[in-house]
């Protein structure tokens, strides 16, 4: 059956089939209106590791880089056009465009791509360094997609504003 968490604030969240736990702590005392009056034991979020950082994290082959090493924040910059590509997808399903197959297939290989961004060349294994080739066939493809999609528009004659509609921009 269903579990909740009921928040004294009056939020709540469900899930299933997981285990009923009471929290007694003082970070979440009687006074506080965020107390937490049930609360559910869930198997930890591979989202974190509760290891602590003191500034550093992991790449795909263990080694551990500063956060503010270049490789971290490429995989930023491509999780933040991930993420925007999906909103960009929720605007060509509405459109029916047909561009949002596109899209998906583009999300899935930028994940691909950061896997290999995220696997040194130089300190990764060569198990390592297969599994995460990006083969050029994939950046092949992106280039006749955009070829293709360019063969429908009149010929640019000066620089683009963003418009012409949520899909569009």
């Amino acid at each position: 059956g269903k579990m909740k968490i009921v928040l004294r604030n009056g939020f709540s969240l469900q899930n299933r089939n997981l285990k009923q736990l009471r929290i007694y702590s003082p970070q979440f005392s009687n006074e506080s209106s965020d107390t937490l009056v049930e609360e559910k034991r869930y198997k930890k979020s591979g989202l974190y590791t509760r290891t602590g950082d003191a500034g550093y994290s992991s790449l795909y082959n263990g080694e551990r880089r500063s956060k503010t090493d270049a490789v971290f924040d490429a995989l930023g910059h491509q999780d933040e056009l991930n993420a925007v590509l999906g909103i960009a997808a929720e605007h060509c399903i509405i459109a029916s465009n047909g561009l949002n197959t596109m899209i998906s297939e583009i999300q899935s290989r930028l994940f691909d791509l950061g896997a290999a961004v995220a696997t040194p060349i130089s300190s990764s294994s060569s198990e390592k360094l297969l599994y995460t080739e990006f083969p050029a066939v994939h950046t092949l493809r992106l280039e006749r997609w955009i070829d293709e999609l360019d063969d429908e528009l009149p010929p640019l004659r000066n620089f683009v504003l963003p418009s012409g509609g949520l899909s569009a921009t």
